[in-house]
């Protein structure tokens, strides 16, 4: 969706951020349209981020939906070799598998959080089993006695939120995360190929400072608070780390 609103031109945290809030109106339409009977809407997504995954949570809870989220549980180096034997067109750079392995945060399952409600987080282990089977076992967790149900709505109580403190300036902030992403994309690059790396660097670099210019200015005027500017601030780096695979992708194609 965010390749079709961008169409041809380069990479923007605002088209980036448009595309989401696309998928989040194309959802809310589909509750809309539903009269009678239930329906599951799936959302394929890497969402490695906890406050990725905390949007839906509170857009299901507010529309007194269900909500689930099953996490595919496998060592790094099963994820590497999968993802070698894709079709080269089906293929991502390895610096971003890499970088999830590295980024990712797993559910909370104790405490107040969110994801620690009864049913809310399903992790399952991915490394030796096909898709049909990992649904299989998906399906097969709702069907014990003792399971709250998987139509049932989520509680209308609030829940606690750890709050996040600001330590640095948001710029900073952003501009560390941002850094993380480009020095694993330049190491995957091979030496053979200097010419592109070095261009690329630079192409990386003014990217990364033209966002975190943007975020500042944007905190600034919308008076965002620290907690929320921690949210925005994993959802640039997401668009980022997607904008740097699919300069190395193309890279590839040459």
């Amino acid at each position: 969706m965010e390749a079709e609103l961008r169409g041809a031109a380069s990479f923007t945290p605002e088209c980036w951020q448009a595309a989401r809030q696309r998928v989040v109106e194309a959802v809310s339409n589909l509750l809309t349209t539903q009269n009678e009977g239930h329906m599951v809407i799936l959302l394929d997504d890497n969402m490695y981020y906890r406050s990725m995954r905390k949007q839906w949570f509170f857009f299901s809870r507010d529309r007194n939906c269900a909500f689930r989220q099953l996490f595919l549980q496998a060592p790094q180096k099963v994820c590497l070799e999968r993802n070698a034997q894709r079709d080269g067109s089906q293929q991502v750079p390895e610096f971003s598998i890499l970088h999830m392995a590295e980024t990712f945060e797993w559910p909370q399952t104790g405490g107040n959080s969110w994801e620690a409600k009864a049913a809310v987080s399903t992790l399952l282990d991915s490394s030796s089993t096909d898709t049909c089977s990992q649904v299989d076992m998906f399906v097969a967790s709702w069907l014990h006695p003792e399971s709250v149900g998987f139509w049932a709505p989520l509680p209308t109580e609030e829940t606690a939120e750890q709050d996040h403190t600001e330590v640095h300036s948001d710029a900073h902030a952003c501009d560390v995360a941002l850094r993380r992403v480009v020095s694993r994309a330049l190491a995957s690059i091979p030496r053979n190929q200097g010419a592109a790396k070095q261009n690329l660097a630079k192409q990386w670099g003014s990217r990364k400072a033209l966002i975190a210019k943007q975020l500042a200015a944007k905190v600034k005027a919308d008076d965002i608070p620290p907690s929320a500017v921690a949210d925005l601030i994993n959802d640039l780096e997401a668009a980022f780390l997607d904008s740097c695979v699919a300069d190395v992708q193309h890279l590839a194609d040459r």
